[in-house]
């Protein structure tokens, strides 16, 4: 756990965006946002205090098109010491036009989150984060149309320029990526969405500009210039990776309830690569509650952190980082805390290598697939209890991992003839460590069928199961 609600400094401070962080010169500290807006710090990212202190509250503030009611202060970036720039994901409701109409007001059933138009605003601060202070609009609906008022009880018409990533430097420029959604101002029917791509060569210019697709860029304050392909990329942070020697963008699959990654090669003219899931993120479970297994976009779980990243804004990350998410779920929408987890960036076999050296007494292991075999189907691999000469026992669980809906379905022995490559990994010499299970019961049970696979290893010595990886890459095949 990095933070811990119970000691928020008032119910408001909750963290209801992506969590991201800054350096100073003596501390490391992260803010809690949502519309009055947290932050902890400490001498480095490790020792940050528990209590989050309250350094900004929403003013409120009525008027359109000023969007200055409730403001997410979302994007820190160190400036010099003691200065820090923000981009701010500002809100403003409609409803709020309309304060003396029972059926229209903004406290009538959901009128206020149907009516939400957004913004992009900047924000400064002259003490380190202590306290901010309004700088600019930068991004906003031009006007408001009167025909989505009947739309309110009905559904949510949102629109504007929403959810800023983090701000992040190449040359002479920064860069920060947001969403657009556009609707028609006659039908609000949606006309435009995805992210847009924001720079400057200010941080305290009055206007960014947005980088269109080739390159080229234009100032347009009311609309946006989305790029093809994202209008479900939902809130990325992006860092410069130096493993990759690319970018590294993660972000929320919004048709995938995933966390997603694509790399490229430049800000200036970015050039998504294929889109993939983040490995092996549907075993986190949220603590607070065990049945809560995996990430839906109100966790936020996009942020990058690496603690010895250069510089004082977390631009950079290497093989192995943080992320950071919030343990939403509708049971404790205002009672949540942040957590952390460890990403590394490795492929199959580095990965059962990386297990093996980090963890040198653990149960490690790989599933190679599924092969045909003697009219049937088998599930092949290998495990080990790392540096113990002995097989060790293995289950097979379908639909699931134990716990999580899946289903148990056999036991049996990693006890097969082993290559010299498995028993590298494994630190033994002669000793058995693949499997083979046949999938002939599964292939004739319909409901089993396209269902993935996990298969456990057990330890030699604490008889603990660890479920070994591509478990759940594979599913039952049809007969």
């Amino acid at each position: 756990m990095v933070w811990d609600n119970r000691y928020r400094p008032s119910s408001l401070v909750i963290p209801d965006f992506v969590i991201r962080g800054f350096k100073t010169e003596s501390e490391t500290c992260i803010l809690i946002p949502h519309y009055e807006l947290g932050m902890m710090c400490g001498s480095s990212f490790h020792a940050m205090q528990g209590v989050a202190g309250a350094v900004y509250r929403s003013p409120d503030n009525p008027a359109f098109p000023a969007y200055d009611y409730h403001n997410w202060i979302a994007s820190p970036y160190f400036v010099a010491p003691g200065k820090l720039f923000a981009l701010a994901h500002s809100e403003w409701y409609q409803c709020l036009q309309h304060s003396t109409d029972p059926t229209k007001r903004c406290s009538t059933g959901s009128n206020q989150v149907n009516s939400w138009s957004n913004a992009i605003t900047a924000f400064f601060s002259s003490d380190s984060g202590r306290s901010w202070s309004r700088q600019a609009t930068l991004q906003r609906p031009e006007k408001i149309s009167d025909t989505f008022v009947p739309l309110w009880p009905q559904s949510m018409i949102h629109h504007g320029f929403f959810e800023p990533g983090n701000i992040i430097k190449e040359g002479d420029y920064y860069y920060s990526f947001v969403t657009y959604v556009g609707r028609d101002m006659n039908t609000a029917v949606v006309s435009k969405c995805g992210l847009m791509l924001m720079r400057t060569k200010d941080l305290f210019a009055k206007q960014w500009e947005q980088v269109i697709p080739g390159g080229m860029s234009v100032i347009d304050p009311y609309n946006g210039n989305v790029i093809p392909g994202t209008c479900s990329w939902n809130i990325p942070t992006v860092t410069y990776n130096t493993s990759l020697c690319k970018y590294l963008m993660t972000f929320t699959g919004t048709s995938t309830g995933k966390i997603q990654y694509t790399t490229f090669d430049s800000l200036a003219n970015p050039q998504f690569g294929p889109v993939r899931d983040l490995e092996n993120q549907q075993y986190i479970a949220i603590p607070e509650n065990d049945q809560a297994v995996g990430f839906n976009k109100m966790n936020y779980p996009t942020t990058q952190i690496d603690p010895d990243s250069k510089g004082y804004n977390f631009e950079y990350t290497d093989d192995a980082f943080y992320m950071l998410f919030s343990s939403f779920r509708q049971a404790n929408g205002m009672s949540r805390n942040v957590y952390r987890m460890d990403v590394a960036l490795v492929d199959a076999m580095e990965l059962a290598n990386s297990q093996a050296q980090q963890n040198r007494k653990g149960v490690i292991g790989n599933i190679d697939g599924i092969f045909p075999e003697l009219g049937t189907q088998t599930l092949k691999g290998w495990t080990c209890d790392h540096t113990f000469a002995k097989s060790i026992p293995v289950n097979l669980y379908v639909a699931g991992p134990s716990g999580y809906g899946g289903v148990y379905v056999t036991a049996g022995m990693a006890n097969l003839e082993t290559e010299p490559g498995v028993s590298t990994l494994c630190a033994t010499n002669g000793v058995k460590h693949r499997f083979s299970i046949d999938l002939t019961s599964l292939m004739r049970q319909p409901a089993y069928v396209g269902k993935p696979l996990y298969v456990y290893g057990f330890s030699t010595t604490t008889g603990a199961a660890t479920l070994i990886n591509r478990s759940g890459q594979f599913v039952v095949p049809g007969r």
